[in-house]
C-alpha cells in the first residue's frame, strides 16, 4: 500500500503557489510554533579529549576555517568556551535548514482547525513522495514523539552518532503533538520554494466550511496549471458522530 502524505493549508497567495509554481515551501525551524522544535538542549560539560576530537573533525569538514587546530584548542579548549563555540556554529547550521511539514492523516478534526483555517481551508494529498526525495536529494522521515529526551551532544563519537544526534534534534517532539502524525521533508542547506513533480499531487480535499468560491478557484487553478489529473473531495459531517466523511466532487 502506497503511503500518502497531506499538507493542511488555509486559502492565501502562498497556497496558490503550490499549484501555480508546483512547489512546496521549505521553512526555517525558527518559524515553528513549538518552542522546543529543533531547539533541544545539549550537554554542558565536555572532556579535553572530546573537545580535541571535535575540532579535528570540524577542520576536516571546514578546511577553509582561518584558525588551525592548536589555536582552536588554545582559545576554546575549556568546556565553557567550547560550548559557546559549538552552540554558535550549530545555530548557524540550523539557520540554513529548510523543512516541509506534512501529515500522514487527512481526517483529523484538530488539524483542520489548527492548520486549515477552522475547516475553511484545504488539504493537499501527495503520493509516492520518494520521487520528490530522489529529485531533491533530501531526507523524508517521520517525527518521534516522547515525553522526555536525553541531552544531545556537540561531540558525537562517530559518523553514525552524528546522524543520530541530528535526527533527534530535527525529528523529536513532545507527545502533546502526536495528533499531527507529522512527516518531514528536510533540506540541510536550503530554504524557500522547491518544485515537485506534478504527478505526486493526487488529490485536494476541501474543508467542511470551505466557501464555494474558493473551491471553484482551486479547481480552475489546477486546470490552468497542468494538474488536470487531481481529484477533488469535500468534508462533511458524519451523521450521529463527532467525525468527518469525504465525498467526491467534480
Amino acid at each position: 500500500m502506497i503511503q500518502k502524505y497531506y499538507k493542511y493549508r488555509a486559502f492565501d497567495e502562498f497556497t496558490d503557489r503550490i499549484i501555480t509554481n508546483s512547489s512546496l515551501y521549505y521553512a526555517s525551524p525558527h518559524d515553528f510554533n513549538d518552542p522546543f522544535d529543533c531547539q533541544l538542549s545539549f550537554r554542558e560539560s565536555y572532556s579535553k579529549k572530546e573537545i580535541r576530537e571535535f575540532f579535528i573533525d570540524f577542520l576536516t569538514r571546514r578546511p577553509d576555517f582561518p584558525l588551525p587546530l592548536k589555536k582552536l584548542i588554545s582559545e576554546y579548549g575549556k568546556s565553557e568556551q567550547f560550548i559557546n563555540f559549538a552552540k554558535q556554529h550549530m545555530n548557524k547550521f540550523i539557520q540554513n535548514v529548510g523543512i516541509v511539514s506534512l501529515s500522514k492523516n487527512y481526517n483529523n478534526i484538530l488539524m483542520w482547525s489548527h492548520y486549515a483555517d477552522n475547516h475553511k481551508g484545504l488539504v493537499f494529498e501527495f503520493s509516492e513522495i520518494q520521487k520528490y526525495n530522489k529529485i531533491s536529494k533530501m531526507i523524508g522521515t517521520s517525527i518521534t514523539y516522547k515525553n522526555s529526551y536525553d541531552l544531545l551532544s556537540y561531540t558525537p563519537a562517530s559518523k553514525e552518532d552524528q546522524i543520530n544526534e541530528l535526527e533527534k534534534l530535527f525529528l523529536t517532539k513532545h507527545n502533546h503533538w502526536i495528533y499531527e502524525e507529522e512527516f518531514r521533508l528536510i533540506d540541510f542547506s536550503f530554504q524557500g520554494e522547491k518544485e515537485f513533480p506534478k504527478e505526486i499531487l493526487t488529490s485536494i480535499i476541501f474543508g467542511l466550511n470551505t466557501k464555494q468560491s474558493d473551491i471553484d478557484h482551486m479547481i480552475q487553478l489546477c486546470k490552468d496549471n497542468g494538474f488536470e489529473h487531481v481529484k477533488f473531495k469535500k468534508a462533511q459531517k458524519a451523521p450521529g458522530k463527532f467525525a468527518l466523511e469525504f465525498i467526491d466532487i467534480t
